[in-house]
């Protein structure tokens, strides 16, 4: 049917779906966000599903903006890192907690290896013992024998073989299968692999390097086992506030608006270029007794102003005005604009840049006042309008035209008459001035138009 809905399926940590829900709902009964016709949770089993579904004509990129900038969409998180660093609870950044990591695993690992390396030394310090008796294991046995108790043959083993407590404590709790050959060479062997093992802890010790590149083959035998693809992407050059023309691309488009008020913008390549005699084609459906009144090409990111009969002043951009079709009719004016009872358009105009702008606005009122205003103090203005003229009462704005300020004006009557003069004639005045006498009228004489 042409209409478009954005459908959420996964909401930012912490967020509850019902509240978002409420919020969305709420900014769209309160009118900060326009454009969305319904809201539903389709969420299953199978996963999370809102669908928001919007207007025919609305732009699907301004309204999920909006819903970022308004609600619990995009949320961001404000970490405050304590951790204890030594034995002190400190704030730190992220680099600092990474340094932190660093510096206890290091630590880790070296309490580990010296772990080893006492463990390794006191195994090879009885093996040794061992091995030297297996050796003279005669000896060993014949002082054993002639030994009254267990102390005394401890104290001869510790003379003969230069032994210490643990080494000769160990030689009388040893089993008679260790006197067989091939216990023998597997002691030895053993005695070589400890050797091996006590200088490889005692060099990672010394050795920051080697305690770096330990830290490094866990942490990648860690990512292998654990690993799983990203849930959320890092993007460091998304800006985190989009303006909504941030996210519109800018093109020429055509903007009509009728004497009734419906407007529309098109695709400038909507129209494509005829021969001389070409018959053309029709650019816009009407309603009975409406004609097309205002016609300009500019650019989804112009301004657009709209001047009433009242002496307001309205703004849209041009992405703001809905895209249509050539044979569409377009909205009424009062969609976009907050007009007041019997206020109407009068005139139309658009603005690339306010603040490099040297252009004037030249009005002129149905009793003959004209007034010239620097465009630059119509730069500001909120969605509820701006007042552009002072008027007397009864009096009505006629036209306003975007002028050099240089420009030969002419002012006619509908008894016929008319005034020209050049506009350096008429002073620039202040945004909320009433203005001058451009024309001097009858008392039921009033202006009908004017041309540069």
């Amino acid at each position: 049917r042409g209409k478009t809905s954005i459908i959420v399926t996964e909401i930012p940590y912490q967020v509850k779906k019902t509240d978002l829900i409420e919020k969305i709902a709420f900014l769209v009964k309160n009118k900060i966000v326009e454009g969305i016709t319904d809201l539903r949770d389709e969420s299953s089993r199978k996963g999370m599903k809102i669908v928001i579904e919007l207007k025919r004509d609305a732009n699907s990129k301004i309204i999920l903006n909006k819903l970022y900038k308004h609600s619990q969409l995009r949320i961001s998180f404000g970490i405050n890192m304590v951790a204890l660093v030594g034995k002190t609870p400190q704030l730190v950044s992220l680099k600092q907690i990474l340094e932190a990591f660093f510096n206890f695993r290091i630590e880790v690992i070296n309490r580990q290896k010296s772990f080893e390396l006492k463990k390794a030394s006191a195994r090879k310090h009885l093996v040794t013992a061992l091995i030297t008796i297996l050796e003279d294991i005669e000896t060993a046995i014949k002082l054993i024998k002639t030994s009254t108790d267990v102390k005394e043959a401890q104290s001869k083993l510790m003379q003969r073989y230069n032994f210490d407590e643990i080494q000769s404590k160990a030689i009388l709790e040893m089993s008679l299968q260790r006197l067989a050959n091939q216990e023998t060479q597997k002691l030895i062997t053993e005695e070589k692999n400890l050797t091996q093992e006590i200088l490889e802890c005692q060099s990672i010790i010394d050795s920051q390097k080697k305690k770096e590149r330990i830290l490094e083959k866990e942490l990648l035998e860690m990512k292998k086992k654990y690993q799983d693809d990203r849930k959320t992407t890092l993007n460091f050059d998304a800006p985190l506030n989009f303006e909504d023309e941030d996210l519109i691309e800018e093109k020429p488009i055509i903007i009509t608006i009728t004497n009734k008020g419906y407007i529309k913008s098109m695709d400038i390549d909507t129209y494509k270029q005829q021969k001389r005699g070409g018959q053309g084609v029709s650019g816009m459906k009407i309603y009975e007794e409406d004609f097309i009144e205002h016609l300009a090409i500019t650019s989804t990111h112009d301004y657009h102003l709209f001047f009433t009969n009242k002496g307001k002043v309205y703004q849209l951009k041009g992405y703001e005005i809905p895209l249509g079709q050539r044979q569409s009719k377009g909205s009424h004016l009062v969609n976009f604009l907050p007009f007041e009872k019997d206020e109407f358009l009068t005139s139309f105009t658009s603005v690339k840049n306010f603040d490099q702008s040297q252009d004037y606005l030249f009005f002129a009122t149905k009793k003959g006042i004209v007034k010239k205003t620097p465009l630059k103090e119509y730069s500001h203005i909120s969605k509820r309008g701006l007042i552009a003229i002072r008027l007397k009462e009864n009096d009505e704005v006629l036209t306003v035209n975007k002028t050099t300020g240089t420009k030969n004006i002419i002012l006619a009557s509908n008894n016929g008459n008319a005034i020209c003069f050049c506009e350096t004639k008429i002073k620039s005045i202040s945004r909320n001035s009433m203005g001058v006498i451009g024309m001097r009228l009858g008392s039921d004489e009033f202006l009908v138009g004017t041309a540069l």
